[in-house]
């Protein structure tokens, strides 16, 4: 019994640490932030942009996504979940 719980622990903490990688990972993707988007564009994650249809200038808006897998960008990150915070800075036609 006590074996399982070791194991169970220790999967839940590299579990917690694989997350934390992705996280990490995933911080550095948002510090090279490309500050124009086009809607329709599909050069984000499926469904990154669905999200931002109908949010105005100053909006802040969470951006739930899961990437690809496999995730040739960034082989890490493959099938991870994400969540970006999205400022909207301006919208223009």
């Amino acid at each position: 019994m006590k074996k399982e719980n070791r194991k169970m622990a220790q999967q839940r903490r590299a579990e917690e640490h694989r997350k934390k990688e992705i996280r990490r990972k995933v911080s550095k993707i948002l510090a090279v932030c490309i500050p124009i988007l086009v809607i329709g564009s599909g050069s984000y994650i499926d469904d990154f942009e669905d999200q931002l249809i109908g949010a105005h200038p100053g909006d802040t808006v969470e951006v739930n996504v899961t990437f690809p897998d496999p995730y040739s960008l960034n082989t890490d990150l493959s099938g991870a979940e994400a969540v970006f915070t999205v400022t909207i800075n301006g919208i223009y036609e």
